[in-house]
């Protein structure tokens, strides 16, 4: 248990006790009194051990699978003779390496969306510019209300 969940767990046993009210529970520990009231029934049925985190030892929310991290994983070898070898599931994979100050080649998929982005700009440039009808009410010239009153 950390510092802070120990100091949390005394103020909370001060709560069970009733020598420190709810209300004084929550703004000190920055909660809502429903919150101090959760961890007040906590701390009576599970003691002290209960204000402990929860989630304490279990894996994240975000993590990855272990199925995922075994197909990403890469093996970097390098050999006594300098020779570097990389290996996805056993198999050797080729790579070279790049010369300083050398740019990456993007993965395919950067090329496909850029020429489809390239695609669609050059597209839209070649469309005439679009103008509303003689007639359209964009077109007709802006009359205040109180000037056509006043005209009438």
């Amino acid at each position: 248990m950390t510092v802070k969940e120990a100091d949390r767990a005394a103020l909370i046993a001060a709560v069970v006790e009733k020598r420190v009210k709810q209300r004084e529970a929550a703004d000190r520990l920055g909660l809502s009194v429903r919150q101090v009231k959760r961890l007040a029934r906590r701390c009576r049925e599970q003691g002290a051990a209960g204000m402990a985190s929860a989630r304490r030892g279990a894996p994240s929310n975000r993590a990855f699978g272990a199925e995922v991290r075994l197909e990403a994983a890469v093996t970097v070898c390098k050999g006594f003779d300098g020779a570097a070898s990389v290996l996805l599931k056993g198999r050797k994979l080729a790579f070279r390496v790049l010369a300083e100050g050398e740019a990456a080649v993007p993965v395919e998929d950067e090329k496909g969306v850029g020429s489809r982005v390239d695609a669609a700009k050059a597209e839209q440039a070649a469309r005439p510019d679009w103008k509303p009808a003689p007639d359209h009410p964009w077109r007709r010239p802006f009359k205040p209300a109180a000037a056509e009153r006043a005209a009438a």
